[in-house]
């Protein structure tokens, strides 16, 4: 007759040994298991780290606290490459990263340290994509070897004496910027010398005529304060995330004489997409 136990009363019978248990990774069992993090960042199925290949990425993984820089740190020695796309980080630490790679980009970052590139000497790549930076200041002395640095759809509506400078020490097509500029009374220098590098564009301007103008033709003895281009920006910046406008945006730093009109569609993974506050 069938006898039944009751493990729970501690009714089992002699011969039943219990081991200890162990998930074996059996050929043909979910293949992202090889992926998996050490540290706290096992925690997040978001994230994926590539140990043979040097290679961690978070994406849309909605960080915030910078800690999770810290957990990198303390785990990974070698990393070529690191990408915390499409999260809510809204300032960096100014401790030393690693890679070669760094893709910080569709973020909230408004800056980022000064001392930014110097901890990683091996640094090639930076991409800083689809934030709220309005300017970049950092030790241009750490980025020698820096190849890339994707600025596109952040908040540039003029180019600082500081940045111009950093621009000019840097290789031929080292930075994209695809950002809304302003052109008004106060443009002649950044104008003056985004011509010298056969570049492009007018996004907002005052007089409005202007708007779209190319920067290698629009007359800057004409360029005026009458229209307060912030509040232009303002203004298009809502209409851009209601109705898909289109603006013409500037492509690419020190590149030859082509510029191209992006949508608003490109903006749709951005977190602020998900934001009910942005459409306020």
């Amino acid at each position: 007759m069938a006898m039944g136990l009751d493990m729970f009363r501690g009714e089992h019978p002699e011969h039943l040994v219990f081991m200890p248990l162990k998930i074996l990774n059996y050929s043909g069992s979910d293949p992202n298991l090889q992926y998996l993090c050490r540290g706290s960042l096992s925690d997040y199925a978001a994230c994926q780290c590539k140990e043979d290949e040097g290679e961690v990425a978070c994406i849309n993984a909605q960080f915030v606290d910078t800690d999770v820089f810290f957990n990198l740190n303390a785990h990974y020695k070698s990393l070529q490459k690191v990408t915390f796309h499409g999260n809510n980080f809204q300032d960096l630490p100014s401790t030393s990263l690693f890679g070669s790679v760094l893709d910080l980009s569709y973020n909230f970052l408004q800056s980022v340290p000064f001392e930014l590139p110097c901890p990683f000497p091996s640094l090639t790549s930076l991409d800083l994509r689809q934030n709220f930076l309005k300017n970049l200041v950092v030790n241009g002395s750490c980025l020698t070897k820096v190849r890339s640095v994707d600025l596109s759809r952040n908040q540039f509506y003029s180019l600082t004496s500081s940045f111009r400078h950093l621009a000019s020490s840097a290789q031929p097509d080292t930075y994209v910027l695809r950002n809304p500029f302003h052109c008004d009374c106060k443009s002649n220098d950044y104008v003056t010398w985004i011509r010298d590098k056969h570049t492009l564009v007018c996004d907002r301007a005052s007089p409005r005529n202007f708007v779209g103008a190319r920067l290698v033709e629009v007359p800057l003895h004409k360029l005026d304060c009458s229209e307060r281009t912030e509040k232009l920006m303002d203004f298009a910046h809502r209409e851009y995330l209601k109705d898909f406008v289109c603006a013409i945006i500037l492509e690419k730093i020190f590149q030859p004489k082509t510029c191209t009109v992006i949508g608003v569609g490109d903006n749709f993974n951005h977190p602020a997409m998900k934001n009910p506050a942005c459409f306020q």
